[in-house]
């Protein structure tokens, strides 16, 4: 009696194996990406939602100008305003406010001025420290209130 034993797979029973791990890497590694993606832009969102917290602190904790303004003009996070007969300041933004954040998700720095007319683009860069922020934030987003000077 001479009989052999069939040791290892078949040229076949492989390719099958090699066929469905294909099959799934397809399936999976788009799925994979797309999750990455999406976890990606809630950390920059949260990253924004916490310098944009920040710039609102700062805005409404800045000084009110001293004396009454002479038009429209800017002094600190206030504009002048007229409303009646009377002269104000007024939290009017929109305001452009850089913030700088660490690794970890503390914000380090923000620096808040008004905003021109042609600033109203969000960005976040990835720096070797962490991130650059810079959001725009308008007057709706907080409550506006007038001083008389």
């Amino acid at each position: 009696m001479n009989k052999k034993l069939k040791k290892g797979f078949t040229l076949a029973e492989l390719l099958i194996v090699v066929a469905i791990i294909a099959v799934l890497t397809a399936i999976a590694v788009p799925l994979f990406v797309t999750s990455l993606q999406k976890a990606q832009k809630t950390a920059d969102e949260a990253t924004m939602g916490a310098v944009r917290s920040a710039a609102i602190v700062t805005i409404l904790n800045a000084d009110m100008p001293t004396g009454e303004p002479s038009g429209t003009e800017t002094k600190g996070l206030y504009t002048g305003a007229t409303e009646g007969s009377a002269k104000v300041w007024k939290l009017a933004g929109p305001w452009k406010a850089t913030g700088t954040v660490d690794s970890k998700g503390n914000v380090t720095t923000v620096d808040v001025a008004v905003a021109t007319a042609e600033e109203t683009t969000e960005s976040i860069t990835k720096t070797s420290t962490g991130y650059t922020v810079i959001v725009i934030i308008k007057a709706t987003e907080l409550k506006s209130t007038a001083i008389t000077g």
